[in-house]
């Protein structure tokens, strides 16, 4: 994989990843209800969303899907570690726990 394409896919990763991140402050902000606060989190939820999407599809002539798609598991860390550092949500031993066998079962379907 070229660093160009590495970089794709990181882009694809983290744009969905903020996506989620932002529906999620959408729907639970409490500090400032308004529709309009609501509105601009969906909104940018949606941007993150579509902009994941799309670079995915960049990505998908390009490699095997079988290559990449493991890549995708990686997800769940790097949206544990974005909740923990945008939302303040807290790092548990269990989360921790299904982290590492998320790590694991990547690790052991990537290689083939």
């Amino acid at each position: 994989m070229t660093p160009f394409f590495f970089l794709l896919l990181l882009a694809s990763r983290s744009s969905a990843i903020a996506g989620e991140i932002c529906f999620k402050r959408a729907m639970t902000d409490s500090t400032d209800p308004s529709l309009r606060n609501r509105v601009f989190w969906i909104s940018a939820g949606l941007l993150g969303a579509a902009a994941g999407f799309f670079f995915w599809l960049a990505i998908l002539p390009h490699f095997p899907l079988s290559y990449i798609y493991p890549i995708e598991a990686i997800d769940r860390i790097m949206l544990a570690a974005a909740a923990s550092f945008f939302l303040r949500e807290r790092f548990t031993p269990r989360l921790l726990l299904g982290i590492g066998v998320i790590a694991a079962g990547t690790a052991l379907v990537s290689v083939t």
